[in-house]
This record gives C-alpha cells, structure tokens and sequence, in this order.
C-alpha cells in the first residue's frame, strides 16, 4: 500500500488490516507503519468475509477506512493486491485512488 500527499510527500502514519465483526469493533489482523509512504503486509484471507483498511496520520486523523469483500473471490487464488491513495494536503481528502488485484486460477 501507498499514501501520498498531492504535492508528492509521503504520507506518514499507521495502517490497520482489520476484521469486521457483526457487532463490536474490527478485529486487528494487522498494523503497520507507513515508511517512506509505503507498507506491506502478507496475510491469508477467509472467504466471504469483510475486512478494512484503515490509514491513520500521525496527528492521529482518520484518513480512510476502505472496505474489502472476499465474497465474490475465492482467497486461495489471490496472489497480489496494491493499493495506491492520494490525499488533498489542504483538508486530508481522497483525491484518487487505484487498487489492482493478481489472482492465479
């Protein structure tokens, strides 16, 4: 994954790879800190299952917290997915973002 300010510096701060649960809070599966604007993470999925992606700044505001279904794939057969957001320095908005997905049948 990779956060970028739209003047081309790096966004700093914390991703989560969260569970969602049908009542109560996400459950972790993963935190990481951004470094040099990048993070990656390597972990198994369970199939139909919902799962967030949450990026926190180092001020501690909540820039995004985007949703991901494994619903409709198979898990077993992704192989790859990147993840690439770009904010609005001038009010921590999304400006773009692009996700592309590897999968291996």
């Amino acid at each position: 994954m990779s956060a970028h300010w739209d003047d081309g510096t790096n966004v700093q701060g914390t991703v989560t790879f969260g569970k969602q649960n049908a009542s109560g809070p996400d459950t972790t599966v993963a935190t990481m800190t951004l470094s040099n604007g990048w993070t990656n993470v390597s972990e198994a999925l369970s199939g139909t299952t919902m799962y967030d992606v949450t990026l926190v700044d180092t001020a501690g505001t909540q820039l995004i917290k985007f949703p991901i279904a494994t619903a409709m794939i198979n898990p077993g057969n992704l192989k790859q997915a990147q993840i690439k957001f770009v904010f609005r320095k001038a009010d921590n908005s999304l400006k773009s973002g692009n996700i592309s997905v590897s999968m291996e049948f």
